[in-house]
């Protein structure tokens, strides 16, 4: 459960994006929940500037599921281009291929059901339940995990798979609305992609530098 200092936070965070999010073509509503996905595999180890082309390109040859899954291999490989790790590509086509059999081409609208599909991990099922279902899920990426690690607890997040106290952390700060949680953690990843970076760190922009545990500790 939030306390108020957890409640301040979340409450500068939600003016903080609302002012400062990046206009992404699948974010606000403008996307479907396949598309939703694409966009979170295409994100994954790539930055965002440049998966904007890619995806906008690749939902205006194939919008939905079924044309993925008709799709020639060969040309899904070469629209992948350069977005690196072509086996995403395949992969993404695979659960393509699923959905469009085994669910009729949509998106299947449990975290246990996608987290099933191929290519789809924890943090695919919990982005796609939050960003595209508005489902109340804790959202857990590297950069999730560090402004929660260096705004609540003070330290830096360490590498690898997320540890429980992390996990259990995130779940913590999760505010109970459907809705204001979807805002909790699309601004928290912002803040992290694009203030609270991993090297040089923009502490000055930052809209909760005055309740962060990491300054206060030096």
């Amino acid at each position: 459960m939030m306390n108020d200092t957890d409640t301040d936070i979340a409450l500068r965070l939600a003016a903080w994006w609302e002012s400062n999010a990046r206009d992404l073509p699948w974010r606000f509503g403008r996307a479907t929940a396949w598309g939703v996905l694409v966009s979170e595999v295409m994100s994954q180890q790539t930055q965002m500037s440049r998966v904007v082309p890619y995806w906008t390109a690749w939902m205006e040859r194939w919008p939905d599921a079924r044309a993925l899954a008709d799709a020639p291999k060969a040309e899904v490989i070469t629209a992948w281009g350069r977005l690196g790790y072509p086996r995403r590509a395949l992969r993404l086509q695979e659960c393509a291929r699923t959905v469009a059999e085994r669910y009729d081409g949509e998106l299947p609208r449990t975290y246990d059901e996608l987290v099933a599909l191929p290519g789809v991990g924890d943090y695919t099922a919990s982005a796609v339940m939050s960003f595209a279902f508005g489902e109340r899920i804790a959202v857990i990426d590297t950069n999730i995990r560090r402004v929660l690690a260096r705004a609540f607890r003070g330290e830096e997040s360490l590498g690898g798979s997320a540890s429980q106290v992390e996990r259990e952390m995130a779940r913590r700060l999760l505010p109970e609305s459907d809705k204001v949680s979807v805002v909790w953690n699309q601004a928290v990843m912002e803040l992290g992609a694009t203030v609270c970076m991993a090297k040089a760190p923009l502490c000055e922009s930052c809209p909760i530098a005055g309740q962060c545990a990491f300054l206060r500790n030096g």
